[in-house]
């Protein structure tokens, strides 16, 4: 939690660092709205396999559990170097893809990092796209924001269901 967001975030810390250290060594950042990724031939065999080591180092240490579930927006451009790793660790990648009103999200991007709209609208555009790109091959489910503020218990099914895997919602007054 900081001021811009009281109640907290849900993005790791460790999955962050990763993240950031291998878009500081490519001389770019999350805001960087060009349309390029870690997969465009930015790396050598060597190098991939170094990210691609930390990410399944990471992710061979987290507590043993039937769904890992890694929300991370600045995965979106390392898609590849991540599931190659996710793979590796042992893990069966799929996607869940959330979809919200791109205005709702200039917005917030705009305020809560202090840039332009513009730059916060080719951020969502890229972010999109590139989400959409790496996912095509994988099992994936599309969910719109405002459908799961709306009511989560049936999107919560529909993920379910559409990727066949056990989301247990046993806890679900402490989700409300």
């Amino acid at each position: 939690a900081d001021a811009g967001n009281p109640r907290g975030y849900w993005e790791p810390r460790k999955a962050i660092a990763i993240n950031e250290g291998i878009l500081y060594r490519h001389q770019t950042a999350w805001f960087d709205p060009a349309l390029c990724s870690m997969d465009d031939d930015v790396m050598d065999a060597r190098e991939k396999a170094a990210c691609v080591g930390r990410i399944e180092d990471y992710l061979t240490k987290l507590p043993d559990a039937p769904v890992l579930v890694i929300k991370e927006p600045r995965i979106t451009t390392m898609s590849p170097l991540w599931f190659e790793a996710a793979r590796r660790a042992g893990f069966d990648v799929a996607a869940v893809i959330a979809v919200r009103h791109p205005m709702e999200v200039i917005s917030s991007v705009a305020a809560t990092w202090q840039v332009s709209r513009e730059l916060s609208g080719a951020l969502w555009l890229k972010y999109s796209l590139l989400a959409e790109r790496y996912t095509r091959g994988l099992p994936r489910v599309f969910v719109d924001y405002a459908d799961f503020l709306d009511n989560w218990r049936r999107e919560i099914k529909r993920i379910s269901t559409t990727l066949d895997i056990e989301l247990n919602t046993r806890q679900q007054d402490a989700i409300e």
